[in-house]
């Protein structure tokens, strides 16, 4: 994102289901599912399955690159976070580029003698009292940003895992894993276990009705 907040919402999708009853990890079927190609974050081919053919038992996954590129709710937090980080920067430089302005401008009437000493001590106070404002104001912009980071990744993680609980009330997961790509410690998938497209379908239908 940038060099003030990477808003790499850092998402926890693994989620320890209780089950009132202990069960296998699910039924066996020999019927292949239907599945349709896709692909995440990375460019890396993700199957899509069905709802109909959803296991409701066992140990499943979410695609967590699929489920951030295309979750509204995270999109269109990221996007707002730049667009306030965009202008804190333009802002800062604005600013910056003002002061160093003037400042050159001191030093030449200095260098001309066009100042006594007076007038160019007072001046430089005034010039570093003002770099040290910025530089104040520049960390107090980049910690409200940070902040605000803080705050959607937790929002985000919330949403995630309230919604994850909810869908698998009437199941019955032993786990729900996070899978991430290549950075998962998941070494290998089978795509019938991917539960991504409802719990995504899920979470935009609440998103856009509670806006």
């Amino acid at each position: 994102m940038s060099k003030y907040v990477s808003l790499g919402f850092n998402v926890v999708l693994t989620i320890a289901v209780a089950v009132l009853y202990y069960l296998h990890f699910g039924s066996k079927t020999s019927s292949t599912p239907t599945v349709v190609p896709s692909t995440d974050s990375t460019g890396a081919p993700v199957v899509v399955i069905p709802e109909s053919e959803i296991k409701k038992s066992g140990i499943v996954f979410v695609n967590t690159d699929t489920l951030l590129k295309n979750y509204d709710f995270y999109n269109a937090s990221k996007k707002s976070l730049e667009a306030r980080q965009k202008k804190a920067e333009s802002s800062l430089t604005g600013a910056y580029t003002a002061l160093q302005q003037e400042a050159m401008q001191f030093q030449k009437k200095a260098q001309e003698g066009q100042l006594t000493q007076e007038e160019g001590a007072r001046k430089e106070q005034e010039l570093m009292a003002r770099q040290q404002e910025l530089m104040q104001n520049k960390e107090t912009q980049m910690g409200a940003l940070m902040a605000e980071e803080q705050r959607l990744s937790e929002q985000l993680n919330k949403k995630l895992q309230d919604y994850v609980k909810r869908f698998s009330k009437d199941k019955n997961y032993t786990y729900i894993l996070g899978y991430t790509g290549l950075s998962s410690n998941i070494l290998y998938k089978n795509d019938s276990l991917d539960i991504t497209r409802p719990i995504l379908n899920g979470l935009n239908e609440e998103y856009r009705t509670k806006k």
